[in-house]
């Protein structure tokens, strides 16, 4: 499992992401990481890290499903503040398949933006 940046429109129609939203991303051995939004351009609306799982690979098209990585739109979280520890669970029903050759899916996973990082 991946995370990389897709459009929503869930997230678009709520002016998403904003300041202080939680979302999720995937770490090491596919745990789920909870961050706080910390940043806002008002030009951006909808443009949201999403999770994504490869299904498989035939004849040079790599099949997926991806899900909104914010919170109530593709997952729950749930923070644990006194313990500093949150939890995040997948909503039933809320990826979605797709698929596209090879080519474009190794430069979608590979590509990372120099001008962004996660703390």
């Amino acid at each position: 499992m991946n995370t990389v940046w897709f459009y929503c429109p869930k997230c678009a129609t709520r002016k998403r992401p904003q300041l202080d939203d939680l979302f999720v991303t995937v770490g090491k051995k596919d745990n789920f990481i909870v961050h706080i939004v910390q940043f806002h351009d008002k030009h951006n609306d909808g443009f949201c890290p999403h999770t994504v799982k490869m299904t498989k690979s035939e004849n040079g098209f790599v099949y997926f499903t991806y899900r909104c990585g914010m919170d109530g739109c593709g997952y729950i979280v749930e923070l644990d503040e006194p313990n500093r520890k949150a939890m995040a669970w997948e909503i039933k029903g809320a990826e979605t398949k797709s698929s596209i050759p090879i080519a474009q899916w190794n430069a979608m996973i590979m590509y990372r933006d120099p001008d962004f990082e996660l703390d």
